[in-house]
Parts: structure tokens; C-alpha cells; sequence
């Protein structure tokens, strides 16, 4: 038995690891889970070498701990992902995500059915193995880590509502599979044929039921949340009990998804929470998570990655033909989703019109990661599988695994170069050096009045802002001869007038001049202006603002209690919001 000191040894070194591969990630320009799986696979792999090399392993404690690794899927499901999936929640802005909920719950929900299905077709005629095992192994695989992809669109400026999608179908996507591959593996353990119906009723069953628990715990631990007086501690330490008891409640008492009552909490506390806890400790809560996250995100990686020879075991030509048919599979699911079932929405305005470019890099940069290591690792464990099945997914799900990784993760940024997504449009040019011009404007304006406060010379003064006043006439220059169509130029304008519009709303909450609500909706009005005026110019600003005008579903709730109970409540707050908003 490993000494237990030895083990927590092992994970602080691991940490070290950790923090040591984020900057080196960065300057290799490779999205960190690539390299912290090549660290993992290292570990993995280095008891065999040392043995090769005439190390005494048998007796060694750090092949005890690579070789016979103290983890089990159940200690990362129980330990690690309630983490995980609370922080994702938590830091969505739920309002934003309610926007594009059409189109998220088709990249996440449907898009995982559509996976789970496509692949489980395709390897069930050539595998050797039953059906529902290939469905079990689609679920595994339909789980997606699109946070290279995300950090690139940020980099190349691509738009915020592009980048939404992808960030809520992450959200999403995680909980619709762990829930969809919990009720396969619940038909193979009761013997039970393969039933679509029934299937699909307990999965949404299970699905819904956790996002109920979930959002009726969140709304709860508000409550108690307000009598805490803003002692910021004790607010973070309840939102990690919340995370741990709504997953076990869900789990062994409810029946229920775990994680999707996780999931729920996490954005029932993002919903509501921003506007009844103080902002310093909103802040302080979102930054504790977010390094929670981080660490554990990390951990499960390596350790996962670690389990990479094990998982890969006696692995044959039968298999790599098999893993060749899966990856196409996966991809052509993939790309189902994006091409086809992605037009309708588009079509009828439901989802903002999405580039050809931009879909296939999306489905490009769907890496997998830990949790479908994870999930593999939780089929191995599974003595009604069988030890074929436990083989079959095992190594399947760990190959793919292996070269969205290597693979994809690895040629992303060229595979955006070459769809030349890295590259700016003429008006998004212009509009880059519109908003750098007026930022430095207004830090050339701020040192003015600094240099006089303290009265600075006025040579001072010039020798400072001089390289701003230039590159602020160097870009006009850049920008009279792009030759920009009126269209565009309004467009430009419009996007510069929302811009300051957001700003003017930032200097009112750090007034606190107005309700935390308050701001919250002007700030999402001011965005969605800027994003329709990038996307349709003066057509899609109008558009943004008619939206924001009109009365938000709240209000119409609110007057319809009033009108018909003569509740009074709802309506006075809907008003004093919409009075603070005008």
C-alpha cells in the first residue's frame, strides 16, 4: 500500500509541473493540455523504460504510484469534476448564454446524440462488439475541450457571439454526454436491449431532473448566502459545500445527473448572485474558483494522461483500422451538426449566420481530453462490460484522445492560418485603429491633466504622448486608403458610439450610481449593440437596439401577476430597474 505522505509528494510535484507548463505552453504556442498530455504520457511510460534500461522496478515506489495509480474514475467523478462544472457555470453570464440557447443546446445536446449515434453505427458492423458497447464509446468520445479554439478566436478577434457558442456548448456538452453515457452503461449493467425510445426519455429524464435539483440549490444556498452579512469566506465556502452536496444529492438520492444539477446550481448562483452578493466579493468568489479550477482541470489531465499506457494496452491492427473509422466518424458528426443542422437556425435568425471558415475550424478544434479519459477509465472498471468491451473502449477512446491532441491541437493555429481567420478584414482594420486611436486620445488626455495637477513641463508632456498623436495620424492615413464603402464606414461609426456607450455604463457602476442589475442589463444592451453593428452594420445595430427597448420577459411576467393577482411586488422592481436603465 502507497504511504499516503508519498502520494500527496507526488501530486505537489505534479503542481510544480503544472505551473511550470503554462508559460512554457505559451511560448511554444501550443494549447497547454498538448503539452501537459506529453508530460502525463511521459510519467506514464517511464516505468517501462527504466525497466528497459535494467531498473529495478518492482520494488520502486514511483512505479508503484505510475503503474498502480491510487485513483479511480470514481475519485476523479466524485473529487475533481463537481469542480469543474460548478466553476464553468459560475462565471457564465446566463443572460448572454439565454440568447443563443438554440444553438447551443444543438451543438451540445444534439450534436452529443448525433455523435453518440453516428459513431456507434459506423464501428458496430466491423468492431466484433455489440451495439450498445459502440454507443457506449460514441458518449465517451462526444465530449469536447474547445478551449484552444476559444483562446484562438480571442487572439484573432473573432466575434463575441462565435466565441459564445463554442464556450456555451462546452458548458453543455460535458453534462449532456456523462449523462447520456450513464444511461448506456445502466442498460448494459441491467442486460437490457438496445431501446431508443426509452433511452432517450431517461436521458432527458435524467438530464432535466438534474438541471431542476440543481437550479432550486443554487436558488436556496442565495438564501442563506444573505444572511452571511457579505463575509466573503463564508460565501466561497458554501458555494464549494453546494457544489459537493447537490452532486451526491442528485446522485444517490434523486437519481438524477449529477452533473447537471451541478451545472444548474453553478448557474442558478451566476444568474442571481451577481446582483445579491457585494461586486469586491463577487470577485473574490470568481477568482477563488477559477484557481480551484485550474488546479483540478490540471491534475485530472496529467493523472488521466497518466493512464495512457494502461488504457492503451495490447493494442493490435484490428484496432488502429478501428480508430481510423472512429476518428472519421467523429468528424463527419461534427461537421453533420455545424453544415446542416446549423442552416435552419441561421435561416429563421435563431443563431447569427456562422462563415464556412469559422465551422471548420470549430470542428477542427473540438480537442478530447481528460473527461473522456476519465469516462474510458470508468468502462474499464465496469465488470458487466466484459473484458473485450473493457478493451475495445478503453483503447479506442485513449487513441482518439491521442490525436485530437497531437493531431489537431498541434496544427490548429495553421489550419486557421490557412482558412485565413488570423487575418483581419479592411473594416475590422479600420475599426481596430478607431478604438486604439480613441484609447490613446484618452490617455494622452489623462497625462495632460496629470502634468498639469503636478505642473510638469510642457516638453515632458509632448516627449510622452508624441508617439501617440503619431499613431493616431499614422492611422488615418491606414484608413483613408482602405477605401471603406459608406455601409462600412457607418458600421465603423456605430461600433465606436456602442463602445462608448459601454464605457459610460463602466464609469456608472464604479459611481454606483445604479443597481448592480442595472448595469448588468446596460452592459449586455451595449454589447449586443456592438456585436450587431460588426455583424449587419447599421441593420443589425437597429436591430440590437429594438431588442433592448422593448419590454424583457421579467417585465411582461411581473405586469401579468400584477394585472391578474394584484401582486405588486414584481412589478415594482421590474420598474425601478427599467427607470435606472433610462
Amino acid at each position: 500500500m502507497l504511504d499516503i505522505a508519498f502520494v500527496l509528494l507526488v501530486i505537489a510535484a505534479l503542481l510544480v509541473v503544472v505551473g511550470l507548463c503554462q508559460p512554457l505552453a505559451a511560448y511554444l504556442r501550443l494549447p497547454p493540455p498538448v503539452l501537459l498530455g506529453v508530460v502525463g504520457v511521459g510519467l506514464g511510460v517511464f516505468p517501462a523504460i527504466m525497466s528497459q534500461l535494467g531498473w529495478p522496478t518492482q520494488t520502486d515506489p514511483f512505479a508503484d504510484i505510475f503503474v498502480a495509480l491510487p485513483f479511480s474514475s470514481a475519485s476523479f467523478i466524485y473529487v475533481f469534476l463537481p469542480l469543474l462544472v460548478f466553476e464553468a457555470g459560475i462565471v457564465t453570464d446566463v443572460r448572454r448564454i439565454l440568447q443563443d440557447a438554440a444553438p447551443i443546446l444543438l451543438l451540445a445536446v444534439v450534436a452529443t446524440l448525433i455523435t453518440t449515434g453516428v459513431v456507434g453505427l459506423a464501428l458496430w458492423p466491423i468492431s466484433g462488439v455489440s451495439l450498445i458497447a459502440c454507443l457506449l464509446l460514441g458518449a465517451v468520445i462526444a465530449t469536447t475541450d474547445p478551449a484552444a479554439v476559444i483562446a484562438i478566436f480571442r487572439d484573432i478577434g473573432a466575434p463575441a457571439r462565435l466565441t459564445r457558442l463554442v464556450e456555451g456548448e462546452a458548458l453543455l456538452n460535458d453534462a449532456a454526454a456523462i449523462a447520456l453515457f450513464t444511461v448506456l452503461l445502466e442498460m448494459v449493467v441491467s442486460g437490457r436491449e438496445p431501446d431508443i425510445g426509452a433511452g432517450l426519455r431517461e436521458f432527458f429524464s435524467s438530464f432535466i431532473g438534474g438541471g431542476l435539483l440543481g437550479l432550486v440549490a443554487g436558488r436556496l444556498s442565495l438564501s442563506i448566502i444573505h444572511l452571511l452579512r457579505d463575509d466573503r469566506l463564508a460565501e466561497a465556502t458554501l458555494t464549494v459545500a453546494l457544489a459537493y452536496g447537490v452532486f451526491i444529492a442528485a446522485e444517490r438520492l434523486f437519481h438524477v445527473s449529477g452533473i447537471v444539477a451541478v451545472l444548474g446550481a453553478g448557474l442558478a448562483i451566476s444568474a442571481l448572485g451577481r446582483s445579491r452578493i457585494a461586486p469586491y466579493n463577487w470577485s473574490f468568489l470568481a477568482d477563488l474558483w477559477d484557481q480551484i479550477a485550474f488546479w483540478a482541470r490540471s491534475l485530472v489531465f496529467v493523472l488521466a494522461s497518466i493512464l495512457v499506457p494502461r488504457l492503451l494496452g495490447g493494442i493490435g491492427i484490428h484496432a488502429l483500422l478501428l480508430l481510423a473509422v472512429l476518428i472519421v466518424a467523429a468528424f463527419a458528426a461534427r461537421v453533420l451538426v455545424l453544415f446542416a443542422l446549423m442552416q435552419p437556425l441561421e435561416f429563421f435568425r435563431l443563431s447569427q449566420p456562422i462563415s464556412a471558415a469559422y465551422k471548420l475550424a470549430i470542428t477542427w478544434g473540438g480537442l478530447r481530453g481528460a473527461l473522456t479519459l476519465v469516462l474510458a477509465l470508468a468502462a474499464t472498471e465496469n465488470n458487466a462490460l466484459g473484458p473485450e468491451t473493457q478493451r475495445f473502449i478503453a483503447a479506442l477512446a485513449t487513441g482518439f484522445v491521442l490525436f485530437t491532441l497531437f493531431v489537431n491541437g498541434t496544427t490548429l493555429r495553421s489550419v486557421i492560418a490557412l482558412l485565413g481567420l488570423n487575418r483581419l478584414s479592411p473594416r475590422n482594420e479600420v475599426l481596430r485603429d478607431r478604438v486604439l486611436a480613441l484609447a490613446y486620445a484618452e490617455v494622452s488626455d489623462s497625462i495632460r491633466e496629470m502634468a498639469q495637477y503636478h505642473a510638469l513641463p510642457e516638453s515632458a508632456v509632448e516627449q510622452v504622448t508624441n508617439p501617440y498623436r503619431t499613431w493616431i495620424a499614422e492611422a488615418d492615413l491606414r484608413d483613408e486608403a482602405e477605401g471603406l464603402s459608406t455601409h462600412d464606414r457607418l458600421a465603423i461609426a456605430l461600433v465606436a458610439l456602442a463602445n462608448q456607450e459601454r464605457v459610460l455604463v463602466l464609469e456608472t457602476r464604479a459611481d454606483r450610481t445604479a443597481s448592480p442589475t442595472t448595469v448588468q442589463v446596460l452592459l449586455q444592451n451595449a454589447d449586443a449593440l456592438v456585436e450587431g453593428a460588426r455583424a449587419e452594420g447599421r441593420l443589425g445595430y437597429r436591430r440590437a437596439a429594438e431588442t433592448a427597448l422593448s419590454f424583457p420577459l421579467s417585465f411582461r411576467v411581473a405586469y401579468f401577476l400584477y394585472r391578474h393577482f394584484a401582486i405588486q411586488r414584481f412589478l415594482s422592481d421590474r420598474l425601478a430597474d427599467l427607470s435606472n436603465c433610462c
